[in-house]
C-alpha cells in the first residue's frame, strides 16, 4: 500500500493561480526564515506578514494561524524525506522500511541543527496541532501493521499513537533541556526504536532496518531536504 499524505487545509484556502501559489510559497519561505532565526515563540503572524510583504488579511487567507504554517512545514518536510527514500533506496520498496528510514532522517534533520532543534522543541512543548500530527501518525502506523499482517482494533491504534506521541515528546523535551545525557544519534535511535517496538515489530527486524537507515543517512546526508 503506497501512502500519499495530503495536508488538510481550511476552506477558502489556496488560490490556484500562479500569483496565489507564488504568494503562498513566499509566505512559507519567510516563515521558515523567521522560525529559524528567531524561533517559533518569538515569531508572530505580524512578523511573518511584514517579512512576506503582504497584509495580515492576505496571510490569514492562506494560513489562519501559526500552527497551520507549522503543519505545512512539518508535513511537507516528512513527505519530502519519505519520497526521497523511495526514490533512492531499493529496500524502500517495502513500505515499513521506507517509513522507518524516513523517521530516522526526520529526527536526525531536527537534532543536527541547533536552530531547527529549538524550533521543534518549542512546537513540541506547545503541542502545536496535536490532533493533526496524531492523525498522520495513525495513517503510517496502520500501514506498518498491515504490512506485517498484524491485527488491531481502533482502540489499539489510539493507544499506540498516544503512547508514541507522549513518549517522543517527553524524550525530546528532556534531551533538549539536558536532562538526558544522550548524543544526538542515540536520541534518534531511542525515539524510532521505541516507536516501532510499540507496534510489536520484532527486535531483530527493527535493528536491521534501523542499521540500514543510518547507513542511508550517512550516504545522502549532504543532499537531504531541510526542514527550515
Amino acid at each position: 500500500m503506497e501512502l500519499k499524505l495530503e495536508c488538510e487545509v481550511p476552506q477558502r484556502k489556496k488560490e490556484r493561480t500562479k500569483k496565489g501559489i507564488q504568494t503562498q510559497k513566499n509566505i512559507m519561505s519567510q516563515a521558515k526564515e523567521l522560525f529559524y532565526t528567531q524561533g517559533y515563540n518569538n515569531t508572530g503572524m505580524v512578523d511573518i506578514a511584514n517579512n512576506s510583504e503582504v497584509g495580515l488579511g492576505t496571510l490569514t487567507y492562506y494560513f489562519n494561524k501559526k500552527e497551520d504554517i507549522v503543519d505545512e512545514i512539518i508535513n511537507t518536510y516528512f513527505m519530502q524525506l519519505y519520497d526521497f527514500v523511495g526514490e533512492n533506496s531499493e529496500k524502500a520498496k517495502m513500505q515499513y522500511v521506507k517509513y522507518c528510514t524516513a523517521m530516522i532522517l526526520f529526527y536526525a534533520g531536527i537534532v543536527e541543527d541547533p536552530h531547527v532543534m529549538k524550533f521543534y522543541y518549542e512546537i513540541t512543548r506547545r503541542d502545536c496541532n496535536k490532533k493533526k500530527r496524531m492523525m498522520v501518525l495513525k495513517l503510517f502506523n496502520r500501514s506498518v501493521l498491515e504490512y506485517f499482517n498484524k491485527s488491531y482494533t481502533e482502540e489499539d491504534m489510539e493507544v499506540y499513537t498516544l503512547a508514541f506521541y507522549g513518549a517522543q515528546k517527553e524524550i525530546f523535551i528532556r534531551y533538549y533541556e539536558r536532562e538526558l545525557p544522550f548524543k544526538s544519534k542515540k536520541l534518534v535511535k531511542a525515539i524510532v526504536y521505541h516507536m516501532f517496538r510499540l507496534l510489536d515489530i520484532s527486535n531483530d527486524t527493527l535493528k536491521n532496518t534501523m542499521k540500514d537507515g543510518f547507513v542511508f543517512l550517512e550516504e545522502y546526508r549532504e543532499i537531504l531536504p531541510k526542514v527550515l
